[in-house]
């Protein structure tokens, strides 16, 4: 079982803010660490220190500190998640900002980046800003809601593309559509590099994928059967 800072700090959000909070027993681990019965004091919601034997006795001992025995579990970098799905507004009934932060944080990651394929689609700054204040308010974990590449996904208009902001908008994406011009998508790539905006692709030909769906149905039905014949399999390795 791991164990996440993004969890605990849910736990403890409000008074960690004022206050300070101690994780001990915890199997620390990154990249570079991997210690047991460790211990890491909190404070104003950041990593403060990594107390040592001595230090730490006398912490346990303050009442001050909000205390977390994490025995049996790790404290580990939290994650990002590049490509998420939020469905807010328009498709709530799959997913919100609510049960999608939850389900966020609960898996250990702080950050997820919102598609833009909503109904409306997400096709402004100040769309966008609404789905990341409302996670912020909800507080389980940050958004970077992306906005669509072209407008409403249109595939042509990419006009909305010059009044981003890089601070509140880092990251435009077409999802799973993708834009089938090249020409439009180069002009939309210039404006991402002039503003420093990241251009999350969904590398698929549309059309090429639409054509291959009797391939991919044939294939999935040789793979579901429990015993493949020698010329299935021959036709398997043809599809």
């Amino acid at each position: 079982m791991s164990f996440n800072l993004v969890v605990c700090m849910d736990s403890f959000y409000n008074e960690s803010m004022q206050n300070s909070v101690l994780i001990f027993n915890a199997r620390l681990v990154d990249a570079n660490t991997d210690k047991k019965n460790s211990a890491v004091l909190l404070a104003n919601g950041k990593i403060k220190s990594f107390p040592d034997k001595a230090s730490l006795k006398k912490l346990l001992n303050d009442d001050s500190i909000s205390k977390l025995d994490a025995k049996g579990l790790c404290v580990l970098p939290s994650f990002i998640d590049m490509h998420s799905h939020f469905r807010d507004p328009g498709l709530t009934q799959k997913e919100d900002i609510e049960t999608g932060s939850s389900a966020a944080a609960a898996g250990g990651f702080s950050t997820c980046v919102l598609m833009p394929n909503t109904n409306p689609v997400v096709s402004s700054q100040e769309q966008a800003e609404v789905n990341n204040k409302k996670a912020f308010e909800f507080g389980r974990c940050r958004t970077i809601q992306a906005v669509s590449i072209t407008k409403n996904f249109d595939g042509k208009t990419i006009s909305h593309l010059e009044s981003l902001d890089q601070k509140k908008v880092p990251v435009i994406s077409e999802d799973g559509k993708e834009v089938c011009s090249s020409s439009v998508m180069l002009e939309a790539m210039k404006i991402a590099a002039k503003k420093k905006i990241v251009v999350s692709c969904h590398c698929e030909d549309s059309f090429l994928a639409e054509s291959a769906r009797p391939f991919r149905k044939a294939a999935l039905e040789l793979l579901s059967k429990e015993n493949i014949s020698p010329a299935e399999k021959k036709k398997l390795q043809i599809i």
